[in-house]
């Protein structure tokens, strides 16, 4: 496949949306890891990547998955990374959408 034709394809991104905070805490911390490649994306794209980046604003963890879920993200795995001997309190979400390129 050449590179004008790999453009007529949707590929799929994938983010890492990280969940942080204190036990104890009623505020959840999130962080958000897209990556260091940065695609040629179209302007839709474009635009669903800077909503995507205002998930770090949410208080809780529904609302943060229903907004992710809202600009189509999908989860794909979850698991629990161990801090300080528990594994508990910081999922981790591995998430994809499908993402167009630029022809």
């Amino acid at each position: 496949m050449n590179e004008d034709s790999k453009a007529d394809f949707p590929t799929v991104q994938y983010c890492m949306l990280k969940v942080s905070g204190k036990i104890l805490s009623s505020k959840v911390g999130f962080e958000l890891d897209l990556g260091q490649e940065q695609l040629t994306v179209n302007a839709y794209d474009d635009a669903i990547m800077q909503k995507t980046l205002k998930v770090v604003e949410f208080y809780n963890m529904i609302d943060a998955l229903n907004y992710m879920s809202s600009l189509g993200w999908e989860i794909v795995h979850v698991y629990h990374k161990e801090y300080g001997g528990t594994t508990n309190s910081h999922p981790h979400y591995l998430m994809k959408r499908l993402l167009h390129l630029k022809g």
